[in-house]
């Protein structure tokens, strides 16, 4: 399944390294650092892309202040309410954004005995094609990123029974929403409804209801 987030860049005070998103305030250009050298010519300004979801935020997740503009991670003091203003950051290139996750296997740190996982990453090949489209003067502020099911029944109006799709090399799938289809790709949403009502949860449940309930919400998430 894949679902609607939104993307943003934001700019950074860290030194830029290779790999690293840059724009250059004289022309406004963007461009992916592949030498670095001591005496750059041209001055550039380090950016970070975070891609949110309105999922629910929980202790321990990152997310973005749409009030304050501040980056935060959730304390176990803080209440659910700050969610309503705010987005989770389930991706992003910023790699100093990582989760404190405890473990008997980790290694003893001044957080408890555990280890530091990073965020998600979007895929090089995603950073190139944003890069690409900002020069051309379109800033990408929305994609589709991919989700998969947990259990043999999961059932697609509820965001607890999918959980984000992470590849081996901590990178997330990541598509453009789309305009116009081809004949084979609605015949492939055909059939990837028809797998959902008539051999999964809906047929099991018999919820019918359920299932019209939840067709607006499937196509706006697909299509």
């Amino acid at each position: 399944m894949k679902k609607s987030a939104q993307l943003i860049m934001i700019p950074t005070n860290e030194k830029a390294n290779v790999g690293s998103i840059v724009t250059r305030p004289s022309d406004n250009r963007m461009a992916i650092v592949n030498v670095l050298t001591k005496d750059d010519p041209q001055p550039c300004i380090h950016q970070h892309l975070y891609i949110l979801s309105d999922k629910e935020i929980e202790e321990g997740d990152w997310f973005y202040d749409l009030d304050t503009k501040y980056i935060k991670i959730k304390q176990s003091w803080e209440n659910s309410h700050l969610d309503f203003n705010c987005k989770k950051i389930i991706a992003s290139t910023n790699r100093s954004l990582n989760t404190f996750i405890e473990s008997k296997d980790g290694n003893y740190t001044e957080h408890g005995q555990g280890y530091f996982k990073e965020l998600p990453q979007p895929p090089q090949s995603f950073i190139e094609h944003f890069v690409s489209e900002y020069n051309k003067g379109n800033v990408i502020t929305e994609v589709m990123v991919e989700y998969k099911s947990i259990g043999a029944y999961a059932n697609p109006k509820y965001d607890s029974d999918y959980q984000l799709k992470i590849n081996s090399d901590n990178t997330i799938n990541i598509s453009m929403p789309k305009d116009s289809w081809s004949r084979e790709e609605v015949k492939q949403l055909f059939d990837k409804w028809n797998d959902i009502v008539y051999k999964g949860y809906y047929v099991a449940k018999k919820d019918l209801e359920t299932v019209l309930d939840y067709s607006d919400k499937w196509i706006e998430e697909n299509l």
